[in-house]
């Protein structure tokens, strides 16, 4: 996605759309569909609210900006029904969310266009076989600065742009970070209880002692799914360590 670059054609009945508000009408409002070229869209009054609506201009204005979702598409009349009703909280923040994303991607076409000297519309030409790799430009930029050139394999992408995005990605994409943490409760009825305490957990990144046998740990990841990974790996290693001496027990901290 980006917001810059229109699609052609049409939305999908069921497709979650970013429109702005262009006129208000009693009953209706009508609306520009952003990602897409020449097409416009109505609002009815009753899809606007689960609630009643008595007064259109108390909930709209032009100019506005939101996201809707499209119930009923007519491709001939060029007629497009919008709805806010029908939407859930998750589909529009995810598209809140992926519209975030398509802002970052365009700042980063325009830093492309200024380094190579070549037109927006040819430099996002060129990213599209990462589009459609990976689903959406950022995602790919996200999976660059994680995995590094190889993100590059299996997309026929031009020889040209790769220094220079990488280069961008390098200096500009911060990867998204989610922290999973415990406490390790850790004792040793050895006569050097200390030494071996501090044996088993030798090498162990993120660990803090917090008193009374306790330890606190933690692993940051991209994502949970990755912080559980390293939180899992370093036990097991905690684990292999321990002897018939030591007792070890381990609370998981709720995901905040």
């Amino acid at each position: 996605m980006s917001v810059k670059f229109k699609k052609k054609g049409f939305p999908e009945e069921g497709d979650v759309v970013l429109i702005t508000i262009t006129r208000i009408a009693p009953h209706a409002a009508f609306a520009n569909l952003d990602e897409y070229e020449g097409l416009e869209g109505i609002l009815h009054v009753s899809e606007i609210s689960k609630t009643w609506v008595k007064n259109i201009k108390s909930h709209l204005q032009t100019g506005q900006q939101l996201v809707a979702k499209v119930f009923q598409v007519k491709t001939q009349e060029k007629f497009i029904q919008l709805s806010v009703r029908r939407m859930s909280e998750y589909d529009m923040r995810a598209k809140w969310d992926q519209v975030r994303r398509a802002k970052k991607v365009d700042n980063m076409i325009d830093l492309l266009v200024k380094q190579t000297g070549k037109t927006p519309e040819q430099v996002y030409q060129s990213l599209l076989p990462l589009e459609q790799k990976f689903g959406e430009l950022y995602f790919a930029l996200e999976d660059m600065k994680k995995e590094g050139r190889k993100a590059f394999k299996g997309a026929k992408f031009p020889v040209w742009l790769e220094d220079l995005l990488w280069s961008l990605v390098e200096k500009t994409i911060v990867l998204p970070q989610v922290e999973v943490a415990g406490v390790i409760k850790l004792e040793s009825r050895d006569g050097r209880g200390i030494e071996k305490v501090k044996s088993v957990l030798e090498g162990i990144p993120e660990v803090s002692y917090l008193g009374s046998s306790r330890y606190g740990i933690r692993k940051i990841g991209t994502d949970y799914k990755e912080a559980e990974k390293l939180m899992d790996a370093d036990l097991a290693t905690i684990q292999k360590r321990l002897g018939k001496t030591e007792v070890f027990e381990f609370t998981r901290e709720k995901k905040k």
